[in-house]
C-alpha cells in the first residue's frame, strides 16, 4: 500500500526534515532532490517504487513506463501537498516546502502525475489506460 494513502508519508517527511536537515549543513553537499529506488510488485502485481526524497523522508510512488520507454513517477495527492504546502503566489518560495524550496521543487519536477489514493491502487493496466487519457502525449 502506498505509503501516502495510509498516511504515513506525511510523518515520514516530516521526521526526515527534523533530523536530516543537520547532517545537509554539515555535509555543505547537496542531496540529489529525488533518488529513485527498486521496483517491485504487489500481491496484486501493481508496480511500485521507494524514492528517497530530498530531506531523508522515503515514499512509494507508482512507476509506469511511457511510450518512449522513460519510467514516469505517479504520486499519491498526499506528497503534492507535502512538497508543496503553500501558495504558488508566495514570492519567497513559491509555495514549496519553507525548509528546502529548490529541494521541493526539485523533487517535484520529478513526479510526473499526481492523484488520488482511488486511481493510485489501480492495476497496472488500469493505471496505464489512466494515463493515455490524462496524458496521451506521453502514453499511447
Amino acid at each position: 500500500m502506498p505509503a501516502g494513502c495510509s498516511g504515513a508519508t506525511r510523518a515520514s517527511f516530516q521526521n526526515a526534515n527534523k533530523t536530516n536537515r543537520i547532517d545537509m549543513v554539515k555535509e555543505q553537499n547537496k542531496r540529489p532532490a529525488i533518488t529513485i529506488g527498486d521496483s517491485y510488485q504487489d500481491q496484486d502485481n501493481r508496480t511500485w517504487r521507494e524514492v528517497v526524497l530530498y530531506n531523508g523522508a522515503t515514499v512509494i510512488v507508482r512507476s509506469l513506463v511511457d511510450k518512449n520507454g522513460v519510467t514516469q513517477l505517479i504520486a499519491d495527492d498526499e506528497l503534492f501537498d507535502i512538497l508543496h504546502p503553500g501558495s504558488w503566489d508566495d514570492k519567497k518560495t513559491e509555495g514549496f516546502d519553507p525548509t528546502d524550496p529548490q529541494g521541493a521543487e526539485e523533487a517535484y519536477n520529478e513526479i510526473f502525475f499526481f492523484t488520488d489514493c482511488v486511481t493510485l491502487r489501480y492495476s497496472d493496466e488500469e493505471l496505464y489506460a489512466e494515463m493515455v487519457y490524462e496524458n496521451p502525449e506521453y502514453f499511447q
